[in-house]
């Protein structure tokens, strides 16, 4: 593993409602319903999983990459896959 730096972006939307009646009839992403008593809203668990699903996988190199060309090598396979197998790599194909 190696240290890398990249920017991260991403949108989040929240809704969020005093009356909990706008809950039933609401259509779409998700709405909080915060008491009317409750002067604060907790974002940390949205705005923790909105970076998580931003961050790549992986970071990613050019062709001239070193590290992808190693990476490669060793997910490619040496042996020939078994032939029972074979039609399912078209299956989606039109």
């Amino acid at each position: 593993m190696e240290e890398f730096e990249d920017t991260l972006k991403s949108e989040i939307e929240v809704m969020l409602t005093f009356d909990s009646k706008y809950l039933e009839s609401y259509e779409g992403d998700e709405i909080y319903h915060v008491p009317a008593h409750q002067a604060e809203f907790d974002l940390y668990p949205l705005i923790h999983d909105a970076v998580l699903l931003t961050i790549p996988i992986s970071h990613r190199c050019g062709p001239d990459c070193q590290a992808g060309k190693d990476l490669q090598k060793n997910i490619r396979q040496d042996e020939k896959p078994d032939e029972r197998w074979a039609k399912l790599k078209d299956l989606f194909n039109e």
